[in-house]
């Protein structure tokens, strides 16, 4: 970290802030503006807070635990085709009441959130 940096604006040298929830949600010890200005891919929904911090704090869903907002992923594209279609409704349909790749929450099961998943997200998935 640079001694003379204000990575926030707040008018406070980075060397010299106070670190609580606010400006460093994660704990790490690192200020969050800092963190966002040396790797903006921490923050993938721009909204200006971390990933990872947006999960834990529930302002971001994450059904299959995997650390990034769902938002910022296509689920419903099981066969990662960039289209969420018929395709995808196919795959969720020949493994519905078992395991597998359609799976997007992780519950051991392919059932009626998976379908409805599929459906919600239908088109094209949004750019990363």
């Amino acid at each position: 970290m640079d001694p003379l940096l204000d990575c926030d604006g707040d008018g406070t040298l980075d060397a010299c802030q106070e670190l609580d929830e606010t400006s460093d949600c994660d704990g790490n010890g690192l200020l969050d503006a800092c963190e966002l200005l040396d790797d903006p891919s921490l923050d993938c929904n721009d909204n200006g807070t971390l990933d990872s911090c947006d999960v834990d704090n529930a302002t971001s869903d994450d059904i299959n635990a995997d650390g990034i907002p769902d938002e910022c992923q296509c689920l419903a594209d099981v066969n990662g085709s960039g289209v969420v279609d018929v395709d995808d409704v196919l795959i969720v349909i020949s493994q519905f009441g078992l395991g597998g790749s359609a799976d997007m929450n992780l519950d051991g099961i392919v059932d009626v959130f998976e379908l409805l998943a599929v459906l919600e997200g239908w088109g094209p998935c949004p750019e990363p």
